[in-house]
This record gives C-alpha cells, structure tokens and sequence, in this order.
C-alpha cells in the first residue's frame, strides 16, 4: 500500500480493517483459489483500474503513520485510566 500497489489478503489477516475492499484492494477468504485467479486476473486485464486503486492503496497507508500510532495508543491507555 505504501508503495501505492493495491493488496489482496484474506480474512485471516489484520487486512479487513484496513483494506477497502474493492477500493484500494481486495479481502477474500483464505484458499479461495478460483477468487484469487479472478482477482490477479482482472489486475492483469485492467491497468488502468489498477493505477487508481494504487493511488488509493497510497492514500490509505499514509493514514497510518507513526504519529497517528502513537495517538491510538495514548486514546487506549487514557480509557484504561478512567476504567
């Protein structure tokens, strides 16, 4: 995604809650084969598609930057005080 590349993972990653899917990537259950073989093979068939799935896999990833990191933290711990 930093590399403004669309992913595909599956459901057994962290990859939902980032991923978009159909948006910036794809999410699909993992051993799905013939879905993995469609999806690869759009990719191949639609460059065009690709390039603005990247620009969004880009725009998604820099939402996730070390100062954003450290934000959620602080939010987390904050609620852990107040418990």
């Amino acid at each position: 995604m930093a590399c403004g590349l669309p992913v595909l993972t599956t459901t057994a990653t962290a990859g939902p809650d980032i991923i978009s899917h159909g948006e910036d990537g794809w999410v699909i259950e993992p051993g799905d084969v013939e879905r993995l073989i469609g999806i690869m093979t759009y990719c191949l068939s639609n460059p065009s598609a690709m390039r603005e799935m990247g620009r969004c896999a880009r725009a998604a990833a820099e939402r996730f930057t070390w100062a954003e990191y450290g934000r959620r933290w602080l939010k987390i711990l904050a609620g852990l005080e107040e418990r």
